[in-house]
C-alpha cells in the first residue's frame, strides 16, 4: 500500500484472491490455516480502507467464485467490501471459433475451407487461454509435418494439424474432472433393450445431432431419464455405452462418494458435481443405485439424504442454467425414490429395463461370445436361450465365464507337459449347456414377482404413498 500511495494514483492488483483469504474448513487439520486467512482478511480490510480514504487508490481482485473468498469480503447487511462483481461468463461457439482462427492466422497461412463449426462444437466450455494452447500445438503439429516432407512453400495449417493437436489438448475446466472413458462400449454390444436403446437414442442423441431443428422448433428436451429394472438386466451397461454412441462426456457418480457427516459438505458435493457436468458439457450425469442417494424424504433419521434430495431437486429444476447436461439415473427400486424428482421437469422420462425374452437371450449369447472371442458357428445359441428361462444378462455373462474356465480345465488335462496355449482352449457347445444348467438365475421367484408387482404400480403412476407412511421416520436434523 506504501508502494501504490508513492505511485498514486494507482490499482493494487490481488489475483486469487481465496488462496489467503477463504477460511472454510471442516476437518481439525484446515483449523490453523482458518484462523491465518481470518487475520490475513482482518488486515487486508484495515489497511485498505485506511489508505483508501485519503489516496487514490483502486482495488482490483480476481478469484474463482465469489463464495470461496473470507466471509467479511462478501456482501453483508447491504455493504460490501468490493462495491462492484463483475462475473465473466463462458465463451459463445462464435467467440471461440473468432478466438481460435485469429491466434491460427497469426501464427500461420490458414485455408478457407476450414470447418470452424465443427472446432466451435468440439472445444465447448473452453477458456481462452485453452484456445491459444489449441493454436500453439496446432502450429507445432504443423511445423513437424512442414520439416518433415522438407517442403518449400509457405507453413500452412490443415484440418488434420488441428485434430491432432485437439486430441491431446485438455482444457483447464476438465482437468481434475474424471471422466469415465467408453472404451469400445456401443449398443451393438447390448443384445436386447432394442426399445430402452431407441429412447436413449432420441432423448439424448437427437438433440446433438441436430441441433438447429431442436433449437428452432418448439420441442420441450427431456434431459432427464430414469433407468429402472430388476438386478442384472443392462442398466450400468447402457449408460457406459451413451458416451460412445452420443459422443458426450459421462460423468459417474456413485452415491456414498457425495455423502458427508458435516451439515451443508453433502449438499456443496451435489453443487460441485453439476458445475463439473457444465464445465464438461455436452455431458451426461449418471447416477447408479439412485434409491441410495436420493430417497423418500422422511426415512432418513439423521436427515442427510432429506437435504441431498432437496439440493438435487433445485438442480434438476432450478435458476440455474442445465443447457448441455442430462442427468441419467439408475435404479432397481424406484418405489423408494421421492415422488418429487420424478415429476415432468426432472426426471421425466422413465424406462423399463425388463428381463430379457427368448430372442433377447439369444442376442444376449451371441453379443458376449463376440465379445470373448467364442466361435459361434459351432454354437446352438436357440438351445442356450431356451435352457437359460430366467436368466438376466449378468447371469448369462456368469454362464459363458464358467464355460470358458471348464474349457480350459479341460485344455489343461490334455495338455502336454502342462503348457496350454491359447488356441488349445475352445468353447464348446457342451462346456456352455453344462454351464447354463449349473448356473442359477441371481433372482429367485418370489424375487421377480416383487419386481414385477412394484413395476406395474410405477409404470401406472402410483406414489407408494400408503407404503411410506408405514415406514415414516422422525428427522433429526
Amino acid at each position: 500500500m506504501s508502494e501504490c500511495v508513492y505511485y498514486q494514483p494507482s490499482i493494487l492488483f490481488l489475483d486469487n484472491l481465496e488462496s489467503i483469504t477463504n477460511a472454510s474448513s471442516n476437518d481439525e487439520e484446515n483449523t490453523i490455516d482458518a484462523t491465518n486467512a481470518s487475520r490475513i482478511t482482518d488486515v487486508l480490510i484495515n489497511t485498505i480502507t485506511q489508505y483508501q480514504k485519503s489516496h487514490y487508490i483502486s482495488i482490483v481482485a480476481t478469484c474463482a467464485g465469489v463464495s470461496k473468498i473470507g466471509s467479511k469480503l462478501r456482501p453483508a447487511r447491504g455493504a460490501q467490501f468490493f462495491r462492484t462483481v463483475l462475473q465473466i461468463p463462458n465463451l459463445e461457439r462464435v467467440d471461440r471459433i473468432d478466438i481460435l482462427r485469429l491466434t491460427l492466422e497469426d501464427k500461420l497461412c490458414v485455408p478457407g475451407d476450414m470447418n470452424w463449426n465443427y472446432y466451435g462444437n468440439k472445444t465447448e466450455g473452453w477458456m481462452p487461454q485453452d484456445l491459444v494452447d489449441l493454436a500453439e500445438k496446432a502450429t507445432f503439429v504443423a511445423w513437424k509435418r512442414h520439416a518433415a516432407e522438407r517442403l518449400e512453400s509457405p507453413i500452412t495449417v490443415t484440418e488434420e494439424d488441428v485434430n491432432t493437436a485437439l486430441e491431446d489438448c485438455t482444457p483447464m475446466s476438465l482437468r481434475d474432472v474424471q471422466l469415465y472413458k467408453s472404451g469400445s462400449h456401443s449398443w451393438s454390444d447390448i443384445g436386447g433393450l432394442a426399445d430402452t436403446k431407441r429412447s436413449l437414442t432420441e432423448i439424448l442423441q437427437w438433440p446433438l445431432k441436430y441441433p438447429k431443428i431442436f433449437k428452432n422448433a418448439p420441442i420441450k428436451l427431456q434431459s432427464g431419464v430414469l433407468l429402472y429394472g430388476m438386478p442384472g438386466t443392462g442398466k450400468t451397461m447402457l449408460a457406459k455405452a451413451i458416451a460412445g454412441e452420443c459422443g458426450v462426456n459421462l460423468i459417474s457418480i456413485k452415491g456414498p462418494e457425495l455423502l458427508s457427516k458435516y451439515i451443508g459438505v453433502s449438499e456443496e458435493s451435489v453443487r460441485d458435481v453439476f458445475e463439473r457436468a457444465r464445465r464438461a458439457k455436452p455431458c451426461v450425469l449418471f447416477f447408479d443405485e439412485f434409491d441410495s442417494l436420493a430417497p423418500r424424504r422422511g426415512h432418513d433419521s439423521t436427515g442427510v439424504t432429506d437435504r441431498v434430495v432437496n439440493q438435487l431437486l433445485t438442480q434438476l429444476d432450478g435458476v440455474e442454467d442445465r443447457e448441455g447436461v442430462a442427468v441419467v439415473a439408475a435404479s432397481s427400486r424406484p418405489d423408494l425414490l421421492d415422488p418429487a424428482l420424478l415429476r415432468p421437469g426432472r426426471l421425466d422420462k422413465c424406462l423399463h429395463c425388463p428381463l430379457p425374452s427368448e430372442s433377447e437371450r439369444e442376442a444376449i449369447f451371441a453379443v458376449l461370445c463376440d465379445s470373448q472371442n467364442i466361435d459361434e458357428a459351432e454354437l446352438d445359441l436357440k438351445k442356450l436361450a431356451q435352457l437359460s428361462d430366467g436368466f438376466t444378462g449378468a447371469d448369462i455373462n456368469a454362464a459363458i465365464t464358467s464355460a470358458r474356465l471348464s474349457a480350459f480345465e479341460d485344455a489343461l488335462a490334455t495338455a502336454m507337459d502342462g503348457k496350454v496355449n491359447t488356441a488349445m482352449i475352445k468353447v464348446t457347445q457342451t462346456h456352455l449347456v453344462e454351464s447354463v444348467r449349473s448356473t442359477r438365475p441371481s433372482l429367485s421367484t418370489i424375487e421377480k414377482l416383487k419386481y414385477a408387482k412394484i413395476y406395474a404400480r410405477f409404470s401406472k403412476g402410483d406414489s407408494f404413498a400408503e407404503d411410506a407412511l408405514k415406514n415414516q421416520k422422525a428427522t433429526l436434523a
